[in-house]
């Protein structure tokens, strides 16, 4: 299976439905595109997750495509700054198609 065609398609979607956003690490700025997951929000937790767990109710999720977000980097969207707590590739091949962050 071309996976890299499937990535190409992925970040025209999010680029088409998402917003464009800025990566940093460091100094260093890499142009983006993020899409909002609202499906995916504290809500869909269960009290007894919420307790216990990391996710908090700042937490806000993404599909991002056109840059490599490494866990410390910060998101910036529309001049908001966020810190990326949570990186994962989805990556059904050898090739990631996006990736999923939780951003605080």
């Amino acid at each position: 299976m071309d996976y890299a065609a499937l990535a190409s398609t992925a970040a025209a979607l999010v680029a088409g439905f998402g917003q464009p956003a800025l990566l940093l690490r460091g100094a260093t700025g890499y142009p983006c595109a993020v899409l909002e997951d609202a499906k995916e929000s504290l809500s869909t937790y269960s009290s007894s997750l919420k307790k216990d767990s990391l996710v908090t109710e700042a937490d806000r999720f993404f599909m991002l495509t056109g840059a490599v977000p490494t866990l410390g980097d910060h998101l910036v969207i529309e001049a908001v700054d966020l810190y990326v707590a949570a990186v994962r590739p989805f990556s059904p091949g050898a090739t990631p198609i996006y990736y999923e962050l939780r951003a605080t």
